[in-house]
């Protein structure tokens, strides 16, 4: 019939930790996406919260933050908020903060283990992922 698709059985590989489960698709490439959003190892869970904290990231410190309270901070004090972020999002700090002049900049992880980012200036903003 013309329009189907045809789906196999493949061994799809998690690509987080390399575990091999058979699943059925379309192709290769698919049973690895299939395998790794599903496989328990949980890879898939904390790749998606460290892409949440880098737009979180992004848009209270980035370009996406114009038109609000705040204005963009510059491209090396973005780099050191990212790498803040990402030593409270990898266990080595509780909470981070920064001075960035008139505004300042705290990352600190929940009790649910998302990562909290703040932005302050005499007013304050905050969004968890």
């Amino acid at each position: 019939m013309l329009g189907e698709i045809e789906m196999a059985n493949y061994e799809g590989t998690c690509r987080y930790c390399g575990e091999i489960q058979p699943v059925l698709a379309v192709d290769q490439m698919e049973a690895d996406v299939r395998i790794s959003e599903k496989c328990s190892c949980g890879g898939h869970r904390r790749e998606k919260r460290h892409t949440a904290m880098e737009d979180n990231i992004q848009a209270m410190f980035g370009a996406g933050c114009d038109g609000t309270l705040f204005k963009a901070v510059t491209e090396e004090q973005m780099d050191l908020i990212n790498a803040a972020g990402g030593a409270v999002f990898e266990g080595h700090a509780a909470s981070v903060s920064i001075g960035l002049g008139k505004t300042a900049a705290k990352l600190s992880i929940t009790a649910k283990g998302n990562v909290k980012v703040e932005r302050s200036f005499g007013a304050k903003i905050q969004m968890e992922s």
